[in-house]
Order: structure tokens, then C-alpha cells, then sequence
């Protein structure tokens, strides 16, 4: 800045050297630098610019250099937004996925709770093992109250990918619950 000098890598690789050059406003000049290389970002996900600065012996041959590393740290750059856009939407397909295990076990076994508390009320008056029938039903909203903890601790675990599960242990906790809903072994 002081000697108002720059110099442009153009294009096809040539450099054009200016002399009394205006630096209103520029970016080196905002940062309060005297020297310094800034070198565009461009890249599918965002632009910028890279500034660098207190390099040694500056010469015209930190230009290509510096171009090859603004150009692989947009690639860097976009590779990460990319990557971030992938896990947001795992964690989306995550969640649209509990919710549908939600609704497909925690709905369903409510319902069925449901039906049979008003069967349960339709007979309480003459039968008098309804006491009996009463804690089966809290049995069962128990059993489903801890299928969704386990849910639950299954989204909270950093051991376990998202998605993993396991078959077995779920298929028993499934016969169990549908056990206890319906009456049957």
C-alpha cells in the first residue's frame, strides 16, 4: 500500500503489475494491512476472499501459490457444507423416523388401552375381578412408557449409529407389549 503497488494474476496465469495504484476501500486496507495477498473464494456453496499476510520476502511467485490454496480451500469449504447438509439430513430422516415408531407403537397401544378401559367400565359393575384387569392395563401403559425411553436412550447413545437397532431385542419388547394389550401368549 505504501509504495501503491499491485499485482493481478489474470486468468490465463500472466501477471499485470500496476503502479500508483487506488486502493479505496480495499480489504488489505480494511485490515490494516501494508502487504498482503487477497485471493478470491469461489465455490458452489458461498464466495469470499482469502487475505494473506506477513509473508516473508513476498515475490510475484506467491501468487500462484496462493491462488492453488484459495482455490482448495473453497473446495474445502463446499465439501464441509456439503457434509453438514448430509448429517442434517440424516438427523431429518432420524426424526421422521421416531416419529413414525412413535405413532406406530406409542398411538396404537394407547388406543388399544383405550378400547379396553371402556370395555373394563362397561362391566365394572358386575365383575368383581375388575381390580385384576385394572393393574393389566397399567402393566401394559408401563411396558409402552418404557418402549419410548428406550427410544428415547436409543437417539441419545453415541456408540450406536443412527438407523442401528437391534431386531431381536425390539421383536421381544414388541411380543411382550402386544402380549399384555390383547391377552394373548
Amino acid at each position: 500500500l505504501e509504495r501503491r503497488r499491485a499485482i493481478n494474476l489474470t486468468p490465463d496465469g500472466e501477471f499485470l503489475p500496476h503502479r500508483n495504484a487506488e486502493f479505496t476501500g480495499g480489504l488489505l486496507e480494511e485490515l490494516g494491512l501494508l502487504t498482503g495477498i487477497s485471493v478470491p473464494l469461489r465455490g458452489a456453496t458461498g464466495h469470499g476472499r482469502l487475505v494473506l499476510s506477513n509473508i516473508p520476502l513476498m515475490s510475484w511467485d506467491h501468487l500462484r501459490h496462493a491462488q492453488a490454496l484459495g482455490t482448495d480451500l473453497a473446495y474445502a469449504l463446499d465439501r464441509e457444507a456439503f457434509e453438514l447438509a448430509a448429517r442434517e439430513a440424516a438427523l431429518s430422516r432420524l426424526r421422521h423416523a421416531v416419529a413414525r415408531d412413535l405413532h406406530d407403537s406409542v398411538a396404537q397401544s394407547l388406543s388399544g388401552a383405550r378400547f379396553w378401559l371402556q370395555a373394563i367400565r362397561t362391566r365394572a359393575a358386575k365383575d368383581p375381578e375388575l381390580a385384576e384387569e385394572i393393574g393389566q392395563v397399567q402393566a401394559a401403559l408401563d411396558a409402552e412408557n418404557l418402549h419410548v425411553r428406550d427410544l428415547i436412550g436409543q437417539l441419545r447413545q453415541s456408540e450406536q449409529a443412527p438407523g442401528e437397532r437391534s431386531l431381536t431385542d425390539d421383536l421381544n419388547d414388541l411380543l411382550a407389549t402386544l402380549a399384555l394389550h390383547w391377552r394373548i401368549e
